[in-house]
């Protein structure tokens, strides 16, 4: 089965940087923790860093410049309607990657607008660039 489909990265929350395998192997289980272990070594160490990380996905989307959007990730986004900076994030009661927007009222609003007339760059993402997300 090729699972390159769904490809996921690591935010270390006390490095403040994305993590790279480098010898080391990341397992998610089922209820969403996550392993980090090294199938190589001598003796079998397996361990949960599931405090320590976020994980987010690949939305499978590209942005205008051919960039991969991930889950987490901040865009300039324009519609026929509208244009601005939002986040994308994972709407689980509609199994589909949304927009969020910080309209500068101290919540998050959900774009409806439909996908293919927008424009997307991606410019950053909420763990590098959190002041990008500051209302307007």
């Amino acid at each position: 089965m090729d699972n390159s489909r769904f490809k996921f990265r690591l935010w270390d929350k006390e490095l403040n940087r994305f993590i790279f395998t480098n010898g080391w192997n990341y397992v998610m289980s089922f209820d969403s923790d996550v392993y980090m272990t090294n199938y190589e070594a001598s003796n079998l160490d397996i361990f949960n860093i599931s405090d320590y990380v976020v994980v987010t996905q690949s939305t499978g989307l590209y942005d205008c410049e051919g960039k991969e959007i991930w889950e987490q990730d901040i865009v300039k986004y324009q519609t026929y309607l509208d244009e601005g900076i939002a986040l994308m994030t994972w709407c689980s009661n509609l199994a589909c990657y949304k927009l969020a927007v910080n309209k500068g009222d101290g919540l998050w609003h959900e774009i409806n607008y439909p996908v293919p007339d927008w424009r997307y760059k991606v410019i950053g993402n909420r763990f590098e660039n959190p002041e990008l997300l500051e209302g307007k």
